[in-house]
């Protein structure tokens, strides 16, 4: 079955690559319009850029125009390099139809005297069109000029320059990890030490982050010890007898699949790397425009580095809104050789959010079948969730992986040492939360699980996770109340509805919140936000038809905007309407078991664990009909997709190779192969994108383990 699945996923990916293939080349400026970009003395020239300019002879009193040759119908999107000022009056930049049926006006923001990228969301009416695009300049005034141009330097140079320093971080830190894994305690089993590394990296970069905030020359020092620590250890850990090789193997296998996630992300989303780095745009708006959250702990990182405390940090965040550790992990491998700035952050932040492959290794295994355990950590990493938030790397992926290393510790596997649990549970909470304040309801639903499913048992164990995580997370509630006050922006806005910063305790606006809502209104509230949980249920499947049958830019759009929304529709084909026939099925075959078959082992604390976990959020957030995506935990929808895949695993086996080979379809056309590429272009992107997939799919099957974990894993 798992060798079928493989050459039906090969069959669809290859199917879809061809016609990608056959898409029009990249446009070139005419160059019949404007002035070259030497014209102006003030432009930073950049030798890369095959650009013109409207500052000609007369300088801002210059006017004229500049236009693309066509871009073929289908695109969506497209990013040209600008300078100059586009925003001023007078100054237009265009998307006109190539038959003339329709000008669409594009906004761009000023740039200055330099050329940088800028990306263009293109209206519905010039997707279905062939069309140019056409910079008029009739202003005469002061800053009345802009240019317009396309990046001319190929692969050959942008790889080198941009891609590789990238793969070198990931490669970096992979080895790091590996090295940390390889020092914990040899009597642990691969799995534990491979969960117990993450934490460690999380421990580092927290502590590297604290140093910063104390003092930039204690923050240094502790990087620079933390990044060496591993190979400092090494000699230490040799002294106690041979480490075989065979250990460092197997830690490669647990985290290769991350590795290659990683590499994935950054090749479907950036190619062909003609971004430097410089801004947050290019990544932010590879699938859907979205706002700047992803660079915030960048900027925060760069503003610690520095010694500095910007009030507000940037726009109208304070640098206490959004808590650090993601911040700590690019200072902590900056101090390694690799060097500093936006291409190294993305590098490493997209490996972070990769690393939730790790703890999803682990939930998995309680499968039989070492294919099915592949093949369903494989179809988690091509998820929308996944994909799209790997790329766009606000650290809410980062935040999942600690909250299902938490879960694994309080429900965990035999490989994993009773005694370490609690201490494992509790420093995965702070870190989660040191990631991004949203775990708080992953990891509400974990705990009450455990309480639910183990009483007794598990009072005494979250009291000392409960004071861990306390202890740990205290230094940042320091800060936020200290340093930089009030700190508790997102709780009021979450919580409240209240968004604009203020230093009203949140207890006052959460009572101000409530003081006038009638029951009734609650009540309807809480139903919009169920509702919002469930929306495309059923839709998707009309959307997935559409994007099957012609590809069309508007079913692509129609598919990423949803998925990144709503939390059943991003499950795609592993729909939660899978979860009645898989427990209807498990309750008949229990009552009809015979003595040689495996009854289905309903997997009860991750579905009790989500289950409460979007109960808590669908209850406690404020707006009406905000319980998408971005606003909760990631680790409770990949937790909900997880359910329903190991169900489809031991109630409909072919279902569940089927469901995957579809969810691994619509991800090739909607985040892959939905963008318009030249022929040699193309067929890199391409080969390169197999190979990678093939890749991951292989590293996921090796790093599975060869047996099945304990019986009692599971409740």
């Amino acid at each position: 079955m798992f060798r079928l699945f493989r050459k039906w996923h090969a069959i669809a990916v290859l199917s879809m690559s061809l016609l990608a293939c056959q898409q029009s080349p990249h446009p070139d400026l005419v160059q019949d319009g404007g002035c070259p970009p030497q014209q102006s003395p003030y432009l930073k020239q950049a030798p890369s850029v095959d650009g013109r300019i409207t500052y000609c002879d007369r300088g801002d009193v210059s006017t004229g125009q500049i236009r693309t040759t066509a871009y073929p119908a289908g695109t969506r999107r497209v990013t040209v390099m600008m300078a100059g000022y586009p925003a001023t009056e007078g100054v237009r930049v265009l998307a006109v139809a190539a038959d003339g049926s329709f000008t669409s006006a594009l906004k761009a923001d000023n740039i200055g005297d330099s050329w940088k990228p800028v990306t263009f969301q293109l209206p519905d009416a010039a997707q279905t069109h062939a069309f140019y695009l056409r910079l008029v300049d009739d202003a005469t005034g002061t800053f009345g000029w802009a240019g317009l141009g396309f990046e001319r330097a190929g692969l050959a140079t942008t790889l080198p320059t941009h891609a590789l320093p990238m793969a070198l971080a990931i490669l970096t830190a992979h080895l790091w990890l590996i090295l940390a894994g390889w020092l914990l305690p040899r009597t642990w089993a691969v799995p534990a030490r491979a969960l117990c590394a993450v934490l460690t990296l999380g421990a580092a970069s927290g502590c590297v982050i604290a140093g910063y905030i104390a003092s930039p020359i204690l923050g240094g020092i502790i990087a620079y010890g933390a990044a060496a620590l591993p190979l400092l250890a090494l000699p230490l850990r040799l002294r106690r007898g041979p480490v075989p090789m065979a250990e460092a193997a197997a830690l490669h296998r647990f985290f290769f699949p991350s590795f290659l996630l990683a590499l994935l992300i950054l090749w479907i989303g950036l190619y062909p790397f003609s971004w430097d780095g410089q801004d947050w745009q290019i990544a932010a708006n590879r699938w859907r425009n979205l706002p700047m959250d992803s660079w915030l702990p960048l900027v925060f990182a760069n503003m610690v580095h520095g010694g500095r405390l910007d009030v507000p940090m940037i726009g109208d965040w304070l640098s206490s809104d959004r808590p650090p550790l993601q911040s700590g992990l690019y200072l902590l491998f900056s101090h390694t050789w690799l060097p500093k700035g936006g291409l190294i952050y993305q590098a490493l932040s997209t490996w972070a959010q990769a690393l939730v492959v790790v703890p999803l290794l682990v939930l998995a295994g309680t499968l039989p079948q070492r294919s099915q355990r592949a093949a369903i950590v494989f179809a988690l990493a091509l998820s929308p969730l996944v994909l799209l938030n790997g790329l766009f790397v606000w650290p809410k992926l980062f935040a999942a992986t600690f909250c299902a290393i938490f879960h694994i510790a309080l429900f965990g596997p035999a490989s994993i040492a009773r005694p370490a649990r609690w201490s494992m549970a509790g420093l995965a909470a702070a870190l989660a939360m040191l990631s991004h304040g949203g775990a708080l309801f992953a990891l509400f639903g974990s705990t009450a699980a455990f309480l639910l499913l183990k009483r007794g048992q598990a009072l005494p164990v979250l009291i000392k996770t409960g004071a861990l995580a306390v202890a740990a997370y205290l230094p940042w509630v320091a800060y936020q109340r200290l340093i930089d006050p009030p700190g508790d922006r997102l709780l009021k806005w979450h919580f409240a509805g209240h968004i604009p910063v203020t230093q009203d305790s949140f207890l006052h606006v959460l009572r101000a919140a409530y003081a006038d809502l009638g029951l009734g209104q609650w009540l309807a509230g809480r139903a919009s936000n169920l509702n919002s949980l469930m929306h495309g249920s059923f839709t998707f499947f009309g959307d997935a038809a559409a994007l099957f049958w012609n590809r069309s830019p508007a079913a692509i759009a129609t598919v990423v905007e949803n998925s990144f929304f709503y939390g059943a529709y991003s499950m795609w084909f592993a729909s939660p309407l899978w979860l009645l026939p898989c427990v209807v099925y498990a309750f008949a075959k229990r009552r009809n078991l015979r003595p040689n078959l495996r009854p289905v082992r309903f997997p009860s604390d991750l579905a009790l664990a989500a289950a409460l976990s979007f109960l808590f959020w669908i209850l406690v957030i404020y707006e009406p009909g905000q319980t998408v995506i971005h606003q909760g935990a990631y680790f409770s929808f990949l937790m909900s997709m997880l359910v329903i895949l190991l169900m489809l695993a031991q109630c409909f086996p072919p279902a569940l190779y089927a469901v995957i080979a579809l969810n691994v379809a619509v991800a090739a056309l909607a985040y892959a192969f939905d963008r318009p590429l030249d022929g040699a272009s193309s067929a890199i992107h391409i080969g390169t994108t197999l190979v990678l997939t093939g890749g991951l799919l292989a590293a996921c099957r090796l790093a599975s383990p060869e047996t099945m974990e304990d019986e009692n894993r599971r409740c």
